[in-house]
């Protein structure tokens, strides 16, 4: 069980959300599999419960949820594709849904990977955990950056919408038989005191 905080609209809602509680990523991958109309900057999720509800670092005290933003390869070329991904992941045994994003297209793959963590971690544990699972997808042969989204403890992470949901573009999926991704102690920082979204 874990909770994720939704916003309406546009990113630049910051403070008019609604804490929704799911009782597995399962039922979570459910809300992600159909994709619909709209532009790019919509509404989004943030990857736990916000006290108050307002995007802020300081906010967010704990997530569940691991969360992988792939839109590059590691020499800036394209990654692999969500398919290929979600094969890797399954391989590994790590539950997880992906969906793409409003930019992915032929060539230029842009998914999210949404993964559920072993228990309920701290901003300080984000980055430590992050770059672990990275290194082990990397030696598998995974050609996906790791880029800074992946770390900022409040990003937003927009639903999945296009222009033209109809385009055969939108591609989903899920493996809910594995594994948790194992969470990482963090130690404090300057770094995790900054609280910018």
């Amino acid at each position: 069980m874990f909770k994720v905080t939704y916003f309406a609209d546009s990113p630049l809602n910051k403070d008019k959300g609604e804490v929704i509680e799911y009782e597995s990523l399962a039922e979570m991958a459910d809300n992600f599999r159909l994709c619909r109309r709209g532009p790019k900057k919509n509404s989004y999720f943030v990857r736990g419960e916000l006290s108050p509800v307002v995007r802020e670092d300081k906010n967010l005290k704990c997530s569940n949820l691991v969360i992988l933003d792939i839109d590059k390869g590691v020499n800036n070329g394209c990654a692999l594709s969500p398919l290929e991904m979600h094969e890797l992941l399954a391989n590994l045994g790590y539950n997880h849904f992906i969906y793409t994003s409003h930019s992915h297209k032929v060539g230029d793959n842009r998914f999210r990977c949404v993964l559920e963590s072993d228990r309920a971690y701290e901003k300080k544990d984000s980055k430590p955990t992050v770059d672990t699972l990275f290194k082990e997808l990397h030696a598998q042969g995974c050609n996906a950056k790791n880029v800074y989204e992946h770390k900022n403890w409040s990003q937003p992470w927009f639903l999945p919408f296009r222009d033209n949901p109809g385009d055969g573009l939108y591609e989903f999926y899920s493996y809910q038989e594995g594994k948790c991704v194992s969470v990482v102690e963090g130690k404090n920082s300057a770094l995790d005191e900054d609280d910018s979204a």
